[in-house]
């Protein structure tokens, strides 16, 4: 297979050390790559959408924060998967607001780097699963990666999905049931959210995509932190 690869990062070595690092693991995996390279913040708000993975580094030049660039370019379209590589821990946190696959320290094994990469190759690999819902008098067909977030009230639950909604008198844990259980979790009794829609947590509330807020009971705070901090490290 052939992986298209972009690397964002202002010192030159730190380019070279991906490089070499891609070389062994094209070697080692019987893949083939193609690999563009990017210096400024300035190259990084020009990127094409045209790449498989990115390898992000989150402080470019004069120490701009590339992570809020990286959402700007995925909100504008950029499908790329992206690695987040940084010298300094406390950044890597930060990953989860740019939906981050991975983010390695530098200075980064050979092991870790192609743990990322081979992850990043299963995730293309995957079919774009979906679950079969009873809508009324048919069954709909909802691919699980589009889903928002599901909202009970009363005897109805909807699915919120980027392109639309669906209702159904399906229970909320038999729709969960039909869910990975590691991607979705349940921030209170009423919903269930996808962590890959989640932008920010609070101590009282889970903001996800299009600003949607989903209140965050007390007693599920602990267990819904773990959880989705579990999620987005890997």
């Amino acid at each position: 297979m052939l992986l298209k690869i972009a690397v964002c990062d202002d010192e030159e070595i730190h380019r070279l050390i991906i490089r070499d690092k891609l070389d062994k693991f094209a070697v080692s995996n019987n893949v083939d790559y193609e690999l563009d390279e990017f210096c400024t913040s300035e190259e990084l708000w020009q990127i094409k959408n045209i790449y498989d993975i990115l390898f992000l580094d989150v402080q470019l030049e004069n120490k701009v924060n590339s992570i809020e660039i990286g959402k700007q370019l995925v909100q504008n379209g950029l499908d790329a998967t992206i690695i987040l590589t940084t010298s300094f821990e406390q950044y890597a946190a930060e990953g989860y607001h740019l939906h981050a696959h991975r983010y390695l320290i530098k200075p980064i094994s050979q092991e870790k780097f192609d743990e990322a990469v081979l992850s990043c190759i299963q995730e293309f690999q995957k079919p774009n699963r979906k679950i079969a819902v009873k809508c009324a008098y048919e069954n709909c067909f909802i691919s699980v990666n589009q889903i928002i977030y599901i909202e009970s009230y009363r005897r109805k639950r909807t699915i919120y999905t980027k392109e639309q909604t669906y209702e159904t008198s399906v229970a909320l844990n038999d729709l969960l049931a039909l869910l990975p259980p590691e991607q979705f979790g349940m921030p209170q009794k009423s919903y269930i959210v996808n962590f890959d829609h989640i932008t920010s947590i609070t101590k009282t509330k889970v903001i996800l995509d299009y600003n949607t807020e989903v209140k965050l009971a007390r007693d599920r705070m602990t267990d819904f932190n773990m959880k989705f901090q579990k999620y987005i490290r890997g």
